[in-house]
C-alpha cells in the first residue's frame, strides 16, 4: 500500500496565526521560538549562551521540551483518533431512532463564563429558531454545546442545522452525534428535508443521502480520509 496522503497540520489545529507547520520538525521549531519568546528570550540564545548562564537556560529548555512533548501528543495527526467521546457520531440508526427531529437556525452563540473559574472553558449557549419539525413536538429555544478540539462541535451563526434529539425540551445538548448541517438557506420542501425523510423511511442510509463533507461539517476536527489502496479504491476505515 502506498504512503498515505498527508493531512495538513492546520486541519489538526497545530498552527499559529503567522506560521503553518507542515512537518513535525517545523512544529518543534515554531514551539521553541514561541516558548522562548514568551520567556523574553531569543531561540538562538539557547545555543549561544555563556557557560555561566547556560545552566539556567538548559533547565528552562528541559521544561520546554516537556511542554513540547505534551503539545505534540495532542497535536499530532493521531490525536484526533485518540479522543474518547461520550457519544457516537451521527449515523443511520440514530437518525431513525430519534424521537424529535427538527430544523433550526442558529441565531446567536455566546461563550459561557458565568460561574466558571476556567479561563479555557469551551461551553457555548446558542439561541435558536425552529423553522421546521419533521418528527415530534419540540419546544427547543436554546442549544448548549462544546467547542473543544477533542469531540467539540462547530456551529456557524446564521446557518441551518438538523437536530435529532431524544426529548422535546426547550434546551438540548448538541454534539456531533445529534446534529447535521443543512446549509445557509432552508425551506420545508428543500432537498435536505427530502434526504432526511428518505433515511427515516429506510430508503437510504445516512451516508447515501449526505456527502462525507456534510457529515463532517459540525466536527472541530474532521475524520481523516480513508487510505487509498493500490487498486484505486478507498479502504474502509
Amino acid at each position: 500500500m502506498p504512503a498515505l496522503p498527508s493531512i495538513g497540520w492546520q486541519e489538526r489545529g497545530a498552527f499559529f496565526p503567522e506560521h503553518i507547520a507542515s512537518s513535525e520538525a517545523e512544529l518543534r521549531k515554531l514551539l521553541v521560538k514561541y516558548l522562548a519568546g514568551s520567556l523574553g528570550l531569543a531561540a538562538q540564545q539557547f545555543f549561544q549562551a555563556e557557560p555561566a548562564s547556560r545552566r539556567g537556560l538548559i533547565q528552562t529548555a528541559a521544561l520546554m521540551r516537556k511542554f513540547i512533548a505534551f503539545f505534540l501528543a495532542i497535536a499530532l495527526p493521531g490525536a484526533a483518533n485518540a479522543c474518547q467521546c461520550a457519544f457516537p457520531l451521527l449515523d443511520t440508526e440514530s437518525v431513525r431512532d430519534a424521537k424529535n427531529i427538527f430544523i433550526f437556525r442558529l441565531l446567536s452563540a455566546e461563550l459561557q463564563l458565568d460561574g466558571s473559574d476556567q479561563p479555557l472553558t469551551t461551553m457555548v449557549t446558542g439561541r435558536i429558531q425552529v423553522v421546521d419539525t419533521i418528527r415530534g413536538n419540540t419546544t427547543a429555544k436554546t442549544i448548549r454545546y462544546s467547542t473543544h478540539q477533542c469531540c467539540g462541535t462547530r456551529l456557524d451563526v446564521g446557518k441551518y442545522y438538523a437536530a435529532f434529539a431524544p426529548e422535546p425540551d426547550s434546551e438540548f445538548l448538541g454534539n456531533n452525534g445529534n446534529l447535521l448541517e443543512v446549509g445557509e438557506t432552508y425551506y420545508p420542501k428543500s432537498g435536505s428535508r427530502t434526504k432526511i425523510e428518505s433515511v427515516i423511511s429506510g430508503r437510504r442510509s445516512l451516508e447515501e443521502a449526505f456527502s462525507e463533507y456534510a457529515l463532517d461539517r459540525t466536527q472541530q476536527i474532521p475524520r481523516p480520509p480513508a487510505p487509498y489502496c493500490p487498486n484505486g479504491n478507498k479502504q474502509a476505515p
